[in-house]
């Protein structure tokens, strides 16, 4: 089980004798509390007014080596479940691709990148070596004792509150990749397919599973529970600042990571305070209710009543956030000043190799959605 209460591990700080005298050595105090935690952490770079000035330096260096080692080590485990997701996609394409192809012989290439582009088995297998990799990396007990640990109570004003922001970036994010679009076209180049990616889910019934059930499950009890709680030590609000970050880089697709990232913010606020079954449920409301319910119901109702539908839930309930950010302006501004994110912390984690690593690729990756017109 993960020891919130060990500021450093064994020998981290160990003494350096300065001219034959050993370098102050801080004893061990606790910094972290899940049930009774502070307002600011002593911990990653606390280093105490009666420490000589000589060793101030060196246990400061000692200190940030240690976050960034292990803020970095959440890179590292996201890149492993990428490489790990991309190996599995592949496996799967070539499957299908070698049972297409031996199947009808004058399938042409078209047809058989739409039959692989729509198939999602590749994605569900992910999910099976992805959990069994972070269960190996943050233990039973860590999800049993913390990620999973319920906090204030979940309201129904303060859950449609949240549904309303949600729904508010739903419509920033289509006009969003409507102007992104129309930039790119300038340029003789398109992102279609990165908007495509990114709002089409239920093409096939393998792609309806993952984006609708499985993904807003183990996309939280990543993010929420392992990425974010690990990052908790360090500030709440950087867990949630930097597990959003990482979260919207994830996506590896360049129209839908900053709203990935927003979302992300909400949703991370929302396990942080209440509990990641809540963050969940949003999740599943974002990728199911909004992703494929609605539009599939508009589909079906008669013009124009669909599209009144639609207009009534996006934007009424964009308006709706727009309202209870202005309302709520002050409580949100106070919440993000209530604790002061730390800068040396935000270096640690971004200056480690596997976060450069994981962010270069998921980059790179976000370019296969360009094409040219």
């Amino acid at each position: 089980m993960e020891n919130w209460n060990e500021p450093h591990e064994p020998g981290i700080l160990s003494p350096r004798p300065p001219e034959g005298e050993p370098c102050w050595n801080p004893p061990p105090q606790p910094y972290y509390n899940p049930l009774n935690q502070p307002q600011q952490p002593t911990l990653p770079f606390y280093i105490p007014p009666d420490a000589p000035s000589d060793c101030q330096e060196y246990l400061y260096q000692k200190h940030f080596q240690l976050a960034r080692r292990r803020l970095g080590s959440i890179s590292g485990i996201l890149l492993l479940y990428t490489v790990i997701m991309y190996a599995c996609i592949f496996l799967v394409s070539g499957i299908v691709s070698a049972y297409y192809m031996l199947r009808s012989p004058n399938l042409t290439e078209y047809e058989l990148w739409e039959i692989i582009s729509n198939n999602g088995w590749g994605y569900v297998l992910t999910v099976s070596f992805g959990m069994l990799l972070v269960l190996i990396w943050k233990k039973k007990p860590f999800f049993k004792n913390i990620a999973f640990t319920s906090h204030k109570p979940m309201t129904v004003g303060t859950f449609f509150s949240l549904f309303a922001f949600f729904l508010l970036g739903q419509v920033l994010f289509s006009i969003f990749d409507t102007i992104v679009e129309q930039i790119f076209n300038l340029f003789g180049l398109s992102v279609m397919t990165s908007i495509e990616s990114a709002t089409s889910i239920g093409r096939s019934f393998s792609m309806l599973l993952y984006g609708c059930v499985l993904a807003p499950i183990t996309e939280e009890i990543i993010f929420r529970g392992a990425v974010m709680r690990t990052m908790q030590p360090y500030g709440r609000r950087f867990a949630i600042l930097f597990s959003a970050i990482l979260f919207g880089a994830f996506h590896g697709n360049l129209v839908q990571a900053p709203f990935a990232f927003a979302v992300g913010l909400v949703m991370g606020y929302t396990a942080m305070e209440y509990s990641i079954w809540w963050a969940i449920l949003l999740h599943f409301v974002n990728n199911c209710i909004l992703g494929e319910a609605l539009p599939f119901l508009s589909n079906y109702l008669p013009f124009p009543m669909g599209e009144i539908l639609q207009i009534l839930v996006l934007f009424g309930g964009a308006m709706a956030g727009i309202v209870l950010c202005i309302v709520k302006w002050p409580e949100i501004k106070g919440h993000f000043q209530s604790e002061k994110i730390s800068g040396t912390s935000a270096k640690a984690i971004m200056t480690s190799p596997w976060t450069i690593i994981f962010l270069v690729l998921m980059f790179l990756s976000s370019l296969l959605g360009i094409t040219v017109l």
